[in-house]
């Protein structure tokens, strides 16, 4: 979802809203109270999937999100790094890369 988005931003919030997808989709009970962000990372955090990445993901889609500075290609960088981490994490075993 990082490739062909376009701009910096668009490619890291559609990143991150794949990942929210993700995690609607997962069958794991939601609190009513919770946004959308604050459950996908309670997903996370109840999967082997990295902390960090989940949170360099993050960051980087609120500063895309409600930021004023602009994201750079480095930025795209670091959120293909963060997607390639989470879902080499949340992977199942048989399809885990080597």
């Amino acid at each position: 979802h990082l490739a062909g988005a376009g701009r910096p931003v668009d490619a890291v919030i559609a990143a991150w809203v794949r990942l929210e997808e993700a995690a609607a989709a997962s069958g794991l009970p939601r609190d009513p109270a919770a946004t959308p962000t604050e459950f996908t990372l309670a997903v996370l955090d109840r999967t082997r999937a990295d902390r960090g990445a989940s949170r360099v993901l993050l960051d980087l889609y609120l500063r895309a999100r409600f930021g004023e500075e602009h994201l750079t290609v480095d930025d795209v960088a670091s959120a293909r790094a963060a997607v390639a981490t989470l879902a080499a994490a949340l992977a199942p075993d048989d399809e885990a890369p080597r």
